[in-house]
């Protein structure tokens, strides 16, 4: 980074702790005030979250309860920042009283397999502070990230990812080192609820409407056979609650392109039932279905 850069990223660092100093009590209604201003300023991105909204949930005729559930979006996205901060302030003392991480059971059981655990997780509830799940309960665990464009905050997002001891793995050419840790048996965590495109992506139904889902996480799943565990953390009265489950059976059809295609839309479904859970937690703001229906893929009905 630059030396301006360097200073742009110090004063974001202080910024956020002096926001970490208001208790978790008050993350609600500021977070209500928060989302509101940007819901009403940013039209941009309301009408992007409202018109996403209504694809996933065409039975909602009434546009009121659409732009009702609009605006939780917006301010649970303003909570997440606000937890973000007081995570900065706390120490892992503190973070392990206000996390509920008796799923994490899922993660151990399955790490006795030897192969190293594989996280399916996405935009849900907290996830930047789902990393510090593994690393509370001691588990040596790698987070999967894009770099961002802003050097600044960029270094901001590293900092608060890696502080509890995760490590992180750019996504650009990630597939050695993500075999290599999964060798060692440990967890990496995966974001994979975005929109996908034809080269990086396969045909999967997501809230019922085809979209390209990302075809990473299930190609390493079979080269590696590595167990993938869903893990997500949501928000739960005043605190965060670690949602897991059994490892995800690998289908296994003698083509690669078909367990693919499979297995992807297994992990896309079990995204599809966390966010149909807890709707207003999810990050509808990105544009899941904008990439249009262009690939031979899928194959299964063939």
């Amino acid at each position: 980074m630059t030396t301006v850069d360097k200073i742009i990223a110090q004063v974001l660092r202080l910024l956020c702790l002096a926001i970490g100093t208001f208790p978790m009590r008050y993350h609600e209604p500021m977070a209500r005030l928060i989302g509101g201003i940007w819901f009403a300023v940013d039209r941009r991105h309301r009408m992007v979250t409202i018109d996403n909204l209504e694809q996933a949930y065409p039975e909602k005729t009434d546009p009121k309860e659409i732009k009702t559930l609009a605006r939780k979006v917006f301010a649970g996205f303003s909570r997440l920042f606000l937890e973000v901060c007081w995570s900065m302030k706390s120490d892992p003392a503190t973070l392990a009283r206000h996390i509920d991480r008796t799923d994490v059971r899922y993660i151990k059981k399955a790490l006795a397999g030897g192969k190293g655990v594989l996280i399916l997780s996405g935009h849900l509830g907290n996830w930047e502070l789902l990393p510090y799940v593994p690393s509370l309960e001691n588990i040596q665990n790698h987070a999967v990230y894009r770099p961002l464009d802003f050097a600044p905050m960029d270094h901001l997002v590293r900092f608060l990812r890696s502080r509890c001891g995760t490590g992180l793995i750019p996504a650009s050419n990630a597939l050695r080192k993500i075999v290599a840790t999964l060798r060692k048996n440990e967890v990496i965590g995966l974001l994979v609820d975005q929109n996908s495109d034809p080269h990086n992506g396969v045909a999967i139904k997501f809230f019922d409407q085809w979209t390209y889902g990302t075809k990473g996480l299930a190609l390493i799943a079979r080269h590696t056979g590595a167990p993938v565990v869903p893990g997500f953390l949501v928000r739960e009265n005043r605190g965060f609650r670690f949602v897991s489950g059994p490892a995800i059976p690998f289908v296994y059809t003698g083509d690669t392109r078909i367990d693919i295609e499979v297995n992807t839309q297994a992990y896309n479904r079990v995204i599809e039932e966390m966010v149909r859970k807890y709707p207003e937690q999810w990050f509808w703001v990105h544009r899941r279905w904008k990439t249009p229906m262009s690939s031979p893929w899928p194959r299964q009905g063939e």
